[in-house]
């Protein structure tokens, strides 16, 4: 009887240490189990990254060496000549809805706005095509290859604030113009801003029959704030995504691709180009508003008479 009992004594202590064991090991489980997690997600990134060299490795053996820069352009270039598509499409079904349903006038008002949409589709699936074509011969394994394609990226991106930040002091001097068009406008028909409540009245109609709508001071100022605030958004979103493809680009190289005495004459090139287009449009706002601002006054004046005959 007694060895019996010292062997249930030695099979609960190893049961306790086989518990102990197990609670010291809980832990470390844990730490396994996020390690590894952690790890899933590295390798889903490098699969994505890979993806967008699968289809090129075929024809061009070296194209496991793509940097990372180089992978992202061609994304980048396939995702932007898709959303152009897109634009193109949706502006095309616009102006045709507009023709067939609204005013036939207004849809020949936005034909430059397509044609503009169209050279930009062409731009940039140019670019989507070069990209697509270098990256069938190009060689990174070898040396840092530095192309023609590359370079005109570098350029866009080193100047490409200069385009964003006319663009969007445009916008802001666009809406503010057109805004104090209406203010001065509503100012003039009802004599002061004590008359606020009478802002939401309509300006005027657009269409005709059981197609009219009212166009109210409101409606014009909040899409002049819309107008305004959004191109705050988007201006800055794109100077950061800017700067960061020039970051990788020149962290990849080590240094400026394109001599900064190049960048600086070109930059002096878009400045005055960018200087004169934005005078031309605002001067052209400008009188137009004023123009506008008229004929809306002396036909309140018109109807003021009318009445108090």
């Amino acid at each position: 009887m007694k060895p019996l009992k010292t062997q249930s004594v030695f099979v609960s202590q190893t049961q306790k240490n086989i518990s102990g064991e197990s609670d010291t090991h809980s832990a470390p489980s844990n730490t396994s189990q996020s390690l590894s997690q952690t790890f899933k997600l590295h390798l889903e990134e490098d699969k994505n990254e890979m993806r967008t060299t699968k289809k090129i490795s075929s024809l061009n053996p070296h194209a496991y060496a793509f940097p990372s820069f180089y992978k992202k352009e061609i994304k980048i270039s396939f995702i932007m000549f898709i959303f152009w598509i897109c634009v193109e499409i949706g502006a095309t079904a616009g102006i045709l809805l507009l023709l067939l349903f609204v005013s036939w006038w207004l849809a020949i008002i936005l034909v430059p706005t397509f044609f503009i949409i169209s050279a930009s589709l062409i731009v940039y699936a140019d670019r989507f095509y070069h990209f697509r074509s270098e990256a069938k011969t190009i060689n990174f394994k070898e040396s840092k290859a530095s192309t023609l394609n590359i370079q005109k990226l570098y350029k866009r991106l080193k100047v490409g604030h200069i385009n964003v930040n006319w663009l969007s002091g445009l916008t802001y001097a666009v809406s503010g113009i057109v805004f104090l068009v209406v203010a001065f406008t509503f100012v003039a028909v009802y004599g002061s801003w004590s008359q606020f409540g009478k802002f939401w009245t309509y300006l005027g109609k657009y269409g005709n029959g059981a197609q009219s709508y009212d166009i109210t001071y409101f409606t014009i100022s909040l899409i002049c704030a819309i107008a305004f605030f959004g191109t705050i958004l988007l201006q800055f979103s794109m100077l950061i995504f800017n700067y960061i493809r020039t970051s990788r680009i020149e962290n990849f190289y080590g240094f400026m691709i394109i001599p900064q005495e190049d960048i600086d004459n070109l930059k002096k090139k878009k400045n005055r180009r960018d200087l004169i287009i934005f005078l031309c449009i605002v001067i052209t706002v400008i009188f137009a508003g004023f123009v506008i601002y008229k004929l809306l006054k002396r036909k309140h004046n018109k109807t003021v008479v009318q009445v108090q005959s």
